[in-house]
C-alpha cells in the first residue's frame, strides 16, 4: 500500500505543539531487483581512497530496540572525519516544517476531504492528540505522516526523545565532526508538495482504512531493521496487495527512485575521498536502483560489515 512508502523522507526530531511528522525507513523499495544484500553497514572502497567510507541504513525512528546502536556503527562514525545525513535539522527547519503543514487558502482540511472522509480521519487522529479544531488546519499529506506511524512513536519523539538519525548527528557533532547534508528540506518538502491534492487525499483514505495493518507492518519492519535483515524488509516492501497500485507506482517513483539518483549523484565526490560516513534511510540502500548498487556501478568495493 503506498502508506508503507511514507518511512524514510523528512526530516527527524521535528517536533511541534500539536504533532509531529515521524517517517520510518520506507517499503518503497523497487520493483526491478529480485537480489537484496544483507547488512545495515556498509564499506565503500573507492579505487586509489587511502582511507574508508561508511554507508549505514537507518530508521528514523526513536524505538529504544533501534537507538541501542552497535559497536560496528559507532567505531565507523568514529573513524569518519566527516557524518553525511540526509538532512541536518535545526530549530529553521522545524519552524518552516510547521508553517508548510498548514493549509493557507483558507480552506480546511473538512472542505479538502470531505464531511465522510473527515469524521474518519478525526476518529483515527484522536489517540494522538488532535482536537477537530486543530486538526482542520494541517494539510491532507501533513496528517497521514503522522498516522503512518503508532501513537507511541509520535509522542516518544514529541516528548525529544531522538530519533536514530539525530542520536547519530549529536554524536557526531559532540565529537567535533563536519556534518554535511545530502538534501535540503525545500527539496525534502518537495516530495511531499509535489503530490496532487488528489494523491493526498487517496493516501489519507488508505491511511485511514488500514490504520490496523499499518501498525502491524511498522512492528515488523521495525524487528527486521534490529535483525538486520533488508531482505525481510524487501519482500515486505513487495507484499502489497491493497491499495491503490498505480498510486503507488507514481508514488515510488517520485519518493524513492528519483531521489536515490541524487544521493549517489551528490555522495559520490565525498565517499571517493574516504573519511565519510553516510547516514540514509535504509530504504535507500537495496534494489537495481539502491546506492549500494549505484555505488557498485561507480567501481566501488562494496563489502558488509554488520
Amino acid at each position: 500500500m503506498v502508506v508503507a512508502m511514507l518511512r524514510s523522507l523528512l526530516p527527524n526530531r521535528l517536533h511541534l505543539a500539536a504533532f509531529l511528522a515521524v517517517l520510518v525507513v520506507g517499503t518503497a523499495i523497487s520493483a526491478q531487483a529480485e537480489t537484496v544484500d544483507t547488512a545495515l553497514l556498509w564499506h565503500l572502497d573507492p579505487s586509489g581512497a587511502t582511507e574508508p567510507s561508511y554507508l549505514l541504513g537507518t530508521m528514523h525512528v526513536s524505538d529504544p530496540r533501534v537507538l541501542d546502536v552497535p559497536q560496528p556503527v559507532l567505531d565507523a562514525l568514529d573513524q569518519s572525519h566527516t557524518a553525511v545525513f540526509e538532512l541536518i535539522t535545526d530549530g529553521k527547519v522545524t519552524a518552516s516544517l510547521a508553517s508548510a503543514m498548514m493549509i493557507s487558502d483558507g480552506r480546511t482540511l473538512e472542505d479538502i476531504v470531505g464531511v465522510e472522509l473527515f469524521s474518519r480521519v478525526k476518529n483515527t487522529a484522536q489517540p494522538y492528540g488532535f482536537i477537530p479544531s486543530v486538526l482542520k488546519m494541517f494539510k491532507p499529506w501533513a496528517v497521514f505522516t503522522i498516522l503512518s506511524s503508532p501513537v507511541d512513536e509520535v509522542f516518544r519523539q514529541a516528548r525529544g526523545q531522538p530519533s536514530l538519525d539525530q542520536w547519530l548527528q549529536d554524536r557526531a557533532l559532540s565529537s567535533g565532526k563536519t556534518l554535511l547534508a545530502l538534501e535540503t528540506f525545500e527539496e525534502q518538502l518537495a516530495v511531499f508538495e509535489g503530490i496532487s491534492e488528489a494523491d493526498q487525499i487517496s493516501i489519507l483514505r488508505e491511511v485511514v482504512d488500514y490504520k490496523a495493518e499499518i501498525d502491524q507492518q511498522y512492528e515488523r519492519m521495525l524487528q527486521s531493521y534490529v535483525a538486520r535483515d533488508l531482505q525481510t524488509l524487501y519482500e515486505e516492501a513487495k507484499a502489497e496487495d491493497i491499495g491503490d497500485q498505480g498510486l503507488a507506482d507514481r508514488f515510488n517513483q517520485h519518493v524513492l527512485l528519483g531521489r536515490n539518483d541524487i544521493m549517489a549523484e551528490r555522495m559520490l565526490p565525498l565517499v571517493t575521498q574516504g573519511g565519510f560516513f553516510v547516514a540514509v534511510g535504509a530504504a535507500h540502500l537495496p534494489g537495481d536502483n539502491g546506492l549500494l548498487e549505484q555505488m557498485r556501478a561507480q567501481g566501488f568495493t562494496v563489502t558488509p560489515i554488520y
